[in-house]
């Protein structure tokens, strides 16, 4: 059976993730990732800028939300293409894709923000290949102590 067609951001992985409390400075969906932009979170763009974490509610301009900002922290989100485990797992790659439907693109490589850590196995992605959730863990991190996988 193929795997669930549903780009919907990046969840934590973990059971108790750290949250902090960010002033947002535009719109943004829950399991976006952000990045700080004049001292506010704004949706990731993905460009070399440095992520501060995962949306963990939903943002609106100038509102207090709740970010996952743990540099630490395994996500877990779908990719864009098709995951290999022997090419895909233990590599860094980008990620893509709008407000409210990022996902990772492990064939990419410009700029190296997440590194692949295995496939995800839950219910709806139990299959490699095309659609298939994988845990990552964001290695251009504003709080990591260096920005290498």
């Amino acid at each position: 059976m193929a795997n669930a067609d549903n780009a919907n951001g990046f969840t934590p992985v973990g059971p108790n993730p750290r949250i902090n409390s960010y002033q947002a400075g535009g719109t943004f969906a829950k399991g976006d990732m952000v990045f700080l932009a004049s001292g506010k979170v704004v949706v990731y763009d993905h460009s070399n800028a440095v992520v501060a974490g995962v949306a963990a509610e939903a943002g609106t301009n100038n509102a207090f939300v709740a970010i996952y900002d743990d540099p630490s922290e395994i996500f877990s989100g779908q990719c864009s293409g098709s995951h290999s485990q022997g090419a895909n797992d233990g590599v860094l790659c980008d990620t893509e894709g709008g407000t409210g439907a990022m996902e990772v693109n492990e064939n990419a490589t410009t700029n190296n923000t997440i590194k692949i850590l295995q496939q995800h196995l839950i219910p709806g992605s139990e299959e490699t290949g095309t659609n298939a959730r994988v845990k990552f863990k964001i290695i251009e991190h504003v709080q990591a102590s260096s920005h290498t996988g």
